[in-house]
């Protein structure tokens, strides 16, 4: 199934129109509608657009690109505190799953920190050139 498939079947699950997209996703009408044309069925669409989509209907990226939830993209769906140091595993999962996919999320974490560190080294190396530049 294309993603825009995915998105259309959300969409009549939720009872919501292309209207009602709009509004939740923010997205313009030319963006939304253009989506939905039968020759952009298997087209690239933006990250960010794709992004809008995903939270205004209540679901994930990932899940729009694949057709199945991705532990990783709803960390906070996977387990809930009960109280200092309990979680609660819920039915659909396993412990060595849980445990998978917090190790696959800590990887995702540390690569994250290690792009924003970069990002930063290259903005003061940046604001650094401009101060010498004066």
């Amino acid at each position: 199934m294309a993603v825009i498939e995915r998105i259309q079947k959300l969409m009549d699950e939720q009872t919501k129109t292309r209207a009602d997209l709009m509004r939740l996703s923010g997205l313009e009408k030319p963006t939304v509608y253009s989506l939905f044309l039968s020759d952009r069925k298997n087209a690239d669409i933006r990250a960010e657009t794709l992004h809008k989509i995903a939270k205004a209907l209540n679901t994930t990226v990932g899940f729009l690109l694949t057709g199945e939830e991705n532990a990783l993209e709803n960390l906070h769906t996977l387990f809930q505190p009960i109280g200092t140091g309990h979680l609660t595993i819920p039915p659909a999962t396993t412990p060595e799953k849980l445990l998978a996919d917090l190790e696959e999320a800590e990887q995702y974490a540390q690569a994250s920190l290690r792009t924003v560190q970069e990002k930063k080294r290259l903005v003061q190396h940046y604001i650094d050139s401009q101060k010498s530049g004066d």
